[in-house]
C-alpha cells in the first residue's frame, strides 16, 4: 500500500511526506525499514512523529542520528510537549539530522501540544547563531491573538499538570479508520 500510494501522489506530480504515526515507540529496524522504503518509492520526505512526546533530547539524537545516516531524502520532525520536552527534541533533531520540525503558534496542539514557535525560532537564533529573516517583534502579539481567540491558555496545554495532560483526542487517527477500515 505505501507503494502503491506514494507512485500515485507521484504520477500526479505531487511531493509526497510520508509521516510514520507513533514512530517514538516504534521498533528502529522496523522504523528503518520503512524509511528506505518509501525513499525507495520517491517520495520526497520522511516525517518522524513522536506522537505521544516521550521522547528524550539523548534517544532523539540517536535517532535522527541513525535515520540522517541511512536515508538521503530530507527527514522531518514532529514532537509532542507530554513531558515539556518538545522544544528540546526538535532542536536535537535539528542538530542531528532533520532538515525542518513542525511548529505552532504558542506551542497548540493536541493534549499539551508541540513544539513552539517563538521557542524553536530564538532558540535557534539566539543560541545556535541560525540567521534568518524571522520578525521576532511579532512574537507576542501573535501570542496573545492566538490565546485571545482560541481561549486556550498555559493552564490547558502546561505539561504534567495542564488538563489536557495525558489525554487523547485521535480525531484524525479516527477520521482516517473510518474512511479505510482496514488500516
Amino acid at each position: 500500500m505505501i507503494i502503491d500510494s506514494i507512485s500515485y501522489a507521484k504520477r500526479h506530480k505531487l511531493n509526497v511526506r510520508f509521516t510514520v504515526e507513533d514512530a517514538s515507540r516504534t521498533n528502529f529496524d522496523v522504523l528503518l525499514k520503512i524509511a528506505k522504503l518509501i525513499e525507495k518509492a520517491g517520495a520526497d520526505r520522511f516525517s518522524f512523529a513522536d506522537t505521544v512526546g516521550i521522547l528524550h533530547p539523548a534517544a532523539t539524537s540517536d535517532i535522527f542520528s541513525r535515520l540522517s545516516s541511512e536515508i538521503k531524502i530530507p527527514i522531518h520532525g514532529h514532537f509532542h510537549n507530554d513531558f515539556g520536552l518538545a522544544t528540546a527534541n526538535a532542536l536535537q533533531a535539528l542538530q542531528f539530522g532533520a532538515s525542518c520540525v513542525d511548529v505552532t503558534i504558542n506551542g497548540l496542539g493536541e493534549r499539551c501540544g508541540i513544539s513552539s514557535l517563538a521557542e524553536v525560532v530564538t532558540s535557534l537564533d539566539e543560541l545556535f547563531k541560525v540567521k534568518n529573516s524571522w520578525n521576532f517583534k511579532i512574537l507576542n502579539d501573535i501570542s496573545s491573538y492566538v490565546e485571545e481567540i482560541s481561549k486556550i491558555t498555559d493552564n490547558d496545554t502546561r505539561p504534567i499538570t495542564g488538563k489536557n495532560a495525558y489525554t487523547h483526542n485521535a480525531g484524525l487517527h479516527v477520521s482516517s479508520v473510518i474512511k479505510d477500515g482496514s488500516l
